[in-house]
C-alpha cells in the first residue's frame, strides 16, 4: 500500500499530514487505506458487488434513514431516487491488469 499513498500525496499534495515526519505519516496512511480497503473488494463478501463504482441502494438508504433518525435531515430520502449504478459498465471498460502493471511499476521507482 505504501505506493497507493505516495502517489496520493504526488497528485495531490495537500493531502499529505502536516506536523508529523514522513515515515509517521506514511505509516499512518497506510494503517487508514488498509482499513478502508476492506470494503473496496469485488466479491460476494462485499454485498455482492462485482464491479468497481457499483453503490447499493441499500447501504445509503441505511445511512439517509439514520440521518434522519439522528434528526440531520428533516425528511425521508429515497436513496433509489439519488444514485444510479448506470455507468458503471463504462467505467469498468478498462484493463485491470494493466492498471495492476502500472501501480508494480511506480512501486519499482
Amino acid at each position: 500500500m505504501p505506493p497507493a499513498v505516495r502517489i496520493l500525496w504526488e497528485v495531490f499534495p495537500q493531502t499529505k499530514p502536516t506536523g508529523t515526519d514522513e515515515a509517521t505519516a506514511l505509516g499512518n496512511e497506510i494503517k487508514v487505506l488498509n482499513a478502508r480497503a476492506q470494503t473496496w473488494r469485488l466479491d460476494a463478501d462485499n454485498m455482492g458487488i462485482t464491479r468497481w463504482g457499483e453503490s447499493v441502494v441499500a447501504n445509503y438508504q441505511a445511512y439517509y434513514d439514520w440521518l434522519l433518525q439522528q434528526k440531520v435531515i428533516g425528511q425521508k430520502l429515497n436513496a433509489a431516487d439519488v444514485l444510479t449504478n448506470e455507468l458503471i459498465d463504462d467505467i469498468n471498460a478498462f484493463d485491470a491488469g494493466e492498471v495492476a502493471d502500472m501501480a508494480k511499476g511506480y512501486a519499482a521507482k
